[in-house]
Parts: C-alpha cells; sequence; structure tokens
C-alpha cells in the first residue's frame, strides 16, 4: 500500500467498489453540508435530511467524510510523502478553473486560506472518475483523478504500479521513445517536413559534432549551406543566459566554453548530439547580442529559422530554477496511488489503482509553465513543424500531424490545452497552398489575440516578437518590404476589421491593461496597450464578444464597414519594416458623432475622474448610468486619472462598433486624434440598447488617427 496521511488513511475508500456514483459532504465551520445542485449555495442539513437526499437522487451522501482543511495542510502533508495528496495537489495545480495561473503555488495558498474553504470527493464509477473539488467564495479548484481495480495476482499488480515513466528523462528508454515519434512522423506523416527536405542553416548555428565524437561546440558561420537542425525554445533570465557578444565571436569559432552554459543549453547540446544532429540553433549563442544590427537583421529570420528547422526542444521548466532538460522527476506524481479496502461483498482485499487523470484524457500545457507565458516564444511553437517538449512531468511529442506524451508512446493524443499553434489549415493558408487573403488576416487576427496574452521584459519587443509571422503573411500575399502593407500589427487590406478591437479584461489573470512606458506603436493599434487584446470580427462574418472565460456572444449581423481607409503610413525604426516603428498615422473617412458623454461625479461636490465618477449621456436629463461594454476606456483608471475631453468624437467603424477618439493637437495647427476607447452603436452585442444610435453621427468627416 502506498504512503497515506492519517487524513488520507481515513477516507472511505470502501466506497469505491460501489455501482452507484457517490457525492461526499463537506465540512464548513464543522457542520456537515452538501451541495443542493450546482446553481445553490450549500446549506447544513441533519441526518434525516441527509438520508432523504440521499435516496431522491439515488446518490450516497457519507456524513463521516473529512480531509484537510486548509490548502495548506494538503500541500505539506504532499510535501511529507502522502501519494494521495501529491496526487491531488499536483493536480490542483494543474487546474485552471478560476484566474489564479497553475503553479502559482503562493498566489493559490493566499486567495484560498482567505476565504472559507470547503471540500468535495465524488466518484463516478461509470468513467472511473475520482474528483476532489475545493472552493472558497467564487474560487474553484478540481483535482481530477483516475481509479480502477486491480487483480490481486502478482503479475497484474505489478504491471499496474510500475511508473511508466523513468525518474529522469536521460534514460535508454526516453532516448528510443523520442527516437521512435522522429522515425514514425518522417516514414508516415505526410503533411510535415521529411529528413531528405534539407533547407539552409541560419547565419550561425552550434556545431555540437557527431554522436561518438569528442569534440568540443564551436559557433560556425554556415555560409547558407544546407543540413538539418534543431532550434531551442526557452525562457531568458533561467540560470546563466550565456551570449554572444562581438568581443568573443571569434573565440567561440574555435570553441565554446560549455562550462559557462546553463544547464539546459549544456543537455540540449547534449541531446542534438545523441539523436545524430550536427547543428543547433539557440538564439543568445548564435545571434550577436551587443550588435543592434546583427540583433535586427538575425531576429527578423525567425520564421524562416523555426519554421525550417528539424525539430524544436521546448524547455519547459516548472520555476526558475535551472534543472536542465534531464531533471530527475517526482517519484511519487508518476507513479499510480496504490489502496488497500474491504469488499462490502465479501471479506478479501481489494487493490484500488488512483492516478492523475491528465495525461490519459489529453494533452495539457498551455497554463502549466511559464516558457508558454513568454511572448517571443510564441512565434517559436507557432511556426515550428514539429515541437518536442520537455516538462518537469514527461516529454511530449508535437507535430502537424499527431501528439504523444512519453507515458503513452504509442497512443495518439489531443491537446485539451495546448500552447498557440497553427492549424495544419492555417499553415496551408500561410503558405499559399489553399485560401485567400482574407483567411490569411482573419488567421492574423486570430494569432494576435493570443499572443497579447504573453508577457515581455520590454515593451518595445511587442512587434519585433510578432515579426517572423508577419513576414510569413508579407509572402503570402505577395507584398513587397518597400510596401506599406503591414502597419503597426495590422494589415492595409484589412485595415478596417483589423482598428475593431478592445482590451480583453476576462483574461486578464488578475494584471489590468496599461499603457507602455515607451512608445510602441501608434493609438489606433492593438501594440499600443499592454494586455490580452480580442477581435470581435476575427471571423469575419460575426461579432463575438467574451464576458468570462466561457461564455460569449455571437452576433451574425456584421454590415459592411462604415468608414474607409485613405491612407496609413508608419515609420520604421530600423531596417525591418516588421519590427519597431517610431511613428505612424492613418486617415479616414467615416461618420462621426461629437462627444455626447460626460462624467457625473457620485459627490457632486468632487471634481470628476474616473475612480469616482459615472458616463451618462449629455442629453439625458435623468443622468442614466451607462453600462458597460456600452462605452469603454481602454485603460481603467488611469494615472494620473484624466477625463475625455470636450472635444472628443466617435468615428463609426462598423454599424456596431465605434472609436472614441481624443485631440491631438500639433503645432501646424492640424488636429489630429489618438484612441482612447470604444463603444457600441444601437443594438449591442447582447441586444441590449447601445450608449449611442446611427442617428447620433450625422455627418462624413476626415479623420487622422496617430
Amino acid at each position: 500500500m502506498s504512503q497515506l496521511c492519517h487524513v488520507c488513511r481515513a477516507l472511505p475508500w470502501h466506497q469505491l467498489d460501489r455501482n452507484r456514483k457517490f457525492r461526499y459532504a463537506w465540512w464548513k465551520n464543522e457542520k456537515l453540508c452538501v451541495p443542493q445542485n450546482q446553481h445553490e449555495t450549500s446549506v447544513p442539513l441533519n441526518k434525516n435530511e441527509i438520508v432523504s437526499l440521499s435516496t431522491k437522487e439515488n446518490i450516497e451522501v457519507e456524513d463521516e467524510f473529512c480531509y484537510h482543511t486548509t490548502l495548506n495542510n494538503i500541500r505539506n502533508s504532499s510535501q511529507n510523502g502522502c501519494h494521495f495528496c501529491r496526487l491531488a495537489w499536483t493536480s490542483l495545480l494543474d487546474c485552471t478553473t478560476d484566474s489564479i495561473p497553475p503553479n502559482e503555488e503562493d498566489d493559490l495558498l493566499s486567495r484560498f486560506e482567505n476565504n472559507v474553504f470547503q471540500v468535495q470527493l465524488r466518484h463516478d464509477p461509470t468513467s472511473g472518475k475520482l474528483s476532489l473539488d475545493i472552493s472558497a467564495g467564487d474560487l474553484k479548484r478540481q483535482a481530477n483523478l483516475m481509479y480502477s481495480f486491480v487483480s490481486n495476482t502478482p503479475g497484474d499488480i505489478r504491471n499496474a504500479f510500475s511508473p511508466k515513466l523513468t525518474l529522469s528523462p536521460k534514460s535508454s528508454h526516453t532516448f528510443e521513445v523520442i527516437r521512435y515519434w522522429i522515425q514514425k512522423c518522417n516514414n508516415l506523416h505526410h503533411d510535415c517536413p521529411k529528413e531528405n527536405d534539407l533547407t539552409h542553416l541560419p547565419t550561425r548555428v552550434i556545431d555540437v559534432g557527431s554522436t561518438n565524437s569528442k569534440q568540443s561546440p564551436f559557433l560556425y558561420v554556415s555560409c547558407s549551406i544546407k543540413a538539418r537542425y534543431i532550434t531551442l525554445s526557452h525562457r531568458w533570465g533561467l540560470g546563466k543566459t550565456f551570449r554572444t557578444i562581438n568581443a568573443k565571436v571569434a573565440e567561440y569559432q574555435n570553441e565554446l566554453p560549455v562550462h559557462e552554459m546553463s544547464q539546459v543549453f549544456r543537455d540540449a547540446i547534449e541531446l542534438t548530439r545523441d539523436l545524430g544532429i550536427q547543428y543547433l540553433w539557440i538564439d543568445s549563442i548564435c545571434i550577436i547580442q551587443d550588435s543592434p544590427k546583427d540583433w535586427e537583421v538575425e531576429s527578423s529570420k525567425m520564421a524562416n529559422i523555426y519554421g525550417n528547422s528539424w525539430f524544436t526542444i521546448a524547455a519547459a521548466l516548472s520555476d526558475n530554477i535551472d534543472t536542465g532538460l534531464f531533471a530527475q522527476r517526482d517519484p511519487l506524481a508518476i507513479k499510480p496511488c496504490r489502496v488497500h479496502l474491504r469488499s462490502s461483498t465479501d471479506s478479501d482485499m481489494e487493490i484500488v489503482r488512483i492516478w492523475k487523470e491528465t495525461e490519459l484524457l489529453g494533452i495539457s500545457l498551455l497554463h502549466r509553465y511559464l516558457l508558454y507565458t513568454r511572448a517571443w516564444v510564441f512565434q517559436e511553437q507557432a511556426l515550428s513543424p514539429k515541437i518536442l517538449h520537455f516538462t518537469p512531468h514527461q516529454v511530449y511529442w508535437e507535430c502537424f500531424s499527431e501528439n504523444y506524451a512519453e507515458s503513452q508512446p504509442l497512443r495518439r493524443l489531443e491537446w485539451t490545452e495546448a500552447p498557440p499553434k497553427l492549424s495544419n489549415s492555417q499553415h496551408r493558408v500561410l503558405l499559399g497552398s489553399s485560401g485567400h487573403s482574407n483567411d490569411v488576416f482573419g488567421t492574423w487576427l486570430f494569432l494576435v489575440g493570443t499572443y497579447t496574452a504573453r508577457q515581455l521584459t520590454y515593451d518595445t519587443d511587442r512587434l519585433p516578437a510578432l515579426s517572423g509571422i508577419a513576414k510569413v503573411i508579407l509572402a503570402r500575399i505577395e507584398a513587397s518590404s518597400n510596401t506599406d502593407e503591414y502597419l503597426a500589427g495590422l494589415w492595409n487590406r484589412d485595415m478596417i476589421r483589423g482598428l475593431v478591437w478592445y482590451p480583453d479584461k476576462v483574461r486578464l489573470l488578475g494584471i489590468k491593461h496599461t499603457r507602455p512606458l515607451t512608445y510602441t506603436g501608434p493609438s489606433w493599434s492593438w501594440v499600443a496597450i499592454n494586455g490580452p487584446i480580442s477581435f470581435p470580427l476575427r471571423n469575419k462574418d460575426s461579432w463575438r464578444y467574451s464576458y468570462s472565460p466561457t461564455s460569449w456572444t455571437d452576433s451574425p449581423a456584421v454590415g459592411a464597414p462604415c468608414s474607409t481607409l485613405l491612407s496609413a503610413k508608419t515609420l520604421a525604426r530600423g531596417l525591418d519594416p516588421t519590427g519597431q516603428i517610431s511613428s505612424a498615422k492613418l486617415t479616414i473617412l467615416g461618420p462621426v458623432c461629437h462627444n455626447p458623454f460626460h462624467l457625473l461625479p457620485h459627490d457632486l461636490s468632487d471634481t470628476p475622474n474616473p475612480s469616482n465618477s459615472t458616463w451618462t449621456r449629455k442629453d439625458d436629463p435623468t443622468n442614466q448610468p451607462l453600462q458597460n461594454p456600452l462605452f469603454n476606456l481602454d485603460i481603467d483608471n488611469p494615472i494620473p486619472p484624466t477625463t475625455p475631453k470636450i472635444n472628443t468624437i466617435l468615428l463609426q467603424l462598423y454599424p456596431k462598433f465605434a472609436l472614441i477618439l481624443e485631440p491631438h493637437f500639433q503645432p501646424a495647427g492640424v488636429v489630429t486624434y489618438q484612441r482612447i476607447g470604444w463603444c457600441a452603436v444601437g443594438e449591442h452585442f447582447t441586444s441590449m440598447a447601445g450608449a449611442v444610435s446611427d442617428s447620433d453621427f450625422t455627418q462624413m468627416e476626415v479623420v487622422t488617427i496617430i
């Protein structure tokens, strides 16, 4: 039997052999409670009420169940070696049902500890699911486990409880699994690149030598020869981020000081060599880091570098410690928990196997590891044809055709939540084998919407970190790099639709939208806002507006654009037209409504400011407050507090959507505008009455926005 804490040993495991679903009550302030239904608050019940409820719903309710009363107790029990608590705790961390990012232990603990703690245990014999539900106020977490009965024979017990994974991925078994995936993909997957599809090497690569070679790795200037190579996707600032600088280039071309590198880099070199691939590309080594020109030129080639690699190694480490790719795994997390129980029908001892559900039903990586929160990693994952994900739990394989997990190397799995990656159809659209330009721009809006939730160390990297994908689209639509087709993260041919965006507060995960401290792009572009952005018109024929992570409103009535783009211009900061910009503006002809709103302070003696005021219509004598999202500023409660100027205007882009623009006077006396928000026009996406209607837009005007 697995090691269990005294709380887990007292759990009513004997109920698992029953053929009916059971639902255990939770303890709340020392009173027994059971949930009345999925939508109502639980209430204390006496014994007779419990029996009545269980008979009515054909659900067994046990009044002797008690689990750990705090999350901290669950974590401590896990750390002290309780096998069931370890499975429960790691599964709770993986959960994404609330606004706390997974694996953020301290945040998770503090949020739950400040609320009334409740726990519920559910069991379903049909599916073999064993769920531990934790709730505190509006916060919810769920540990999804699976269980099965094991025949009491030595062979069956050995097979059932033998770990499916080795303690370290640096094992002959794991390497054989990886080679099998690579070979299968090469031989059987028609949509994936083949071993003989050699491409030009990047400008510089690391020559790791042959499999049995004792040669020290060195920096190799490729001169564009054709060969296979591997790319590494990693988080900067983790351990020693070894870098190439101008003064070291000549030295590194003779030999790279591997002992100065992070464990991740050393492991990537070893893995590349052991797999028989001679060349490895790592950004911090293969791009000269103190040369702005080299950085700009090489970083602009990301699309080709990752898109043409044999595959990408994703170093998805669990925390800020440089454990490397081959870190030893948690032995309790990689093997099933063994529980003994007495059957209710006979006196024989029965054996139950309990394990984590996650890897069996699908692969979920998106929110589990910090690597997949970084903006620079976004296009690396989106463009790589094949990815080998190294995580603390196990190794995963991803390609255009199939996904696999190390624990079940022969079983094809689907992603339940995956780092954003172009689908096969999106790849075909971007690569020009199918689709029209509208499909390309819709794919772009989808990617940008996902990308904006990623994190950057430097605000000025907002455009460069996406420039690789932008170049793929430029090539797809046959646009010369000298044209003004790509404009501050949007596209000339799709500009009016691209201007229809809003800061998506649903996906904020506890942070707020802000404006960058340095100039990153014009106010009309999503680039001007830090935080998740959504495009309600990314599907060209319908609106989509999200109100929660799991609910949204679709409206098929889009209508033709009300405005026309007259001109647009951006000025690149450097040589790369898809990189940083120093200025941008566009001119639009469209319906205009001069500001019909004003701020009404809650206390009329106060000076109006957004933190204590309500938006109303000027022509409304009752001063009825406007409801969000009928009228939205892009930044809530800006610092310092500001109010829109008297001559703010609304510019109608579509029948249902208008920009809120604030005047910005330039020295020549020409009035330009800056976007500060958006509002709904007429009937809103939810059929609510809008803040303004078509009749408010009484004239067509030419408006220049910066």
